[in-house]
């Protein structure tokens, strides 16, 4: 193969990354801020969660999630109202968007709404608290989840139970 012309180089993006930063800049301002909230609940996240960190109604919340999916940033799961992002590197190029103030804005929004969501049996998502209060930065809140989580796989986990099941295999 042979080029006889000049490619103006501008155009031409230099990475994935870049490459989805100009499919993001496609984005109206409302769909944007709803994807940027996604990208710091994480790679799966729930229509129920994105209303009640951003205070929304659930049928304008479904438009701007219909919006990106036509854009192929997120694939509906099969449980209903599940979304996720088509791919582990869009979310990160998108969760780097935010500064740091943002981020840690949503990580505390978000941990405040799952503790709320998930007061019932807050065991089974202390990993997932304890990384949104790390990140928000509340280590209080941070270190709380963690001895939970510990506590919950030391548990399910027992280092005696698992050296014995290992020794008989």
């Amino acid at each position: 193969w042979q080029i006889k012309k000049d490619i103006p180089s501008q155009n031409i993006p230099l990475s994935p990354q870049d490459v989805m930063k100009k499919r993001l800049k496609n984005l109206d301002e409302e769909t944007k801020e709803m994807i940027l909230q996604a990208a710091v609940i994480g790679e799966d996240f729930s229509v129920d969660l994105l209303k009640k960190i951003d205070n929304r109604n659930e049928s304008f919340m479904l438009e701007l999630l219909k919006r990106a999916k036509k854009l192929r940033l997120i694939n509906e799961l099969q449980t209903m109202q599940n979304f996720s992002f088509i791919n582990k590197n869009l979310q990160n190029t998108l969760y780097n968007e935010l500064s740091d103030e943002q981020r840690n804005q949503l990580h505390y929004k978000v941990g405040q709404a799952l503790a709320q969501e998930k007061k019932e049996n807050i065991y089974d998502s202390a990993g997932e608290l304890a990384y949104h209060f790390t990140n928000a930065p509340l280590r209080e809140k941070a270190r709380e989840y963690s001895r939970m989580f510990l506590e919950k796989t030391n548990r399910l986990f027992s280092p005696a139970e698992t050296l014995e099941y290992l020794d008989k295999l």
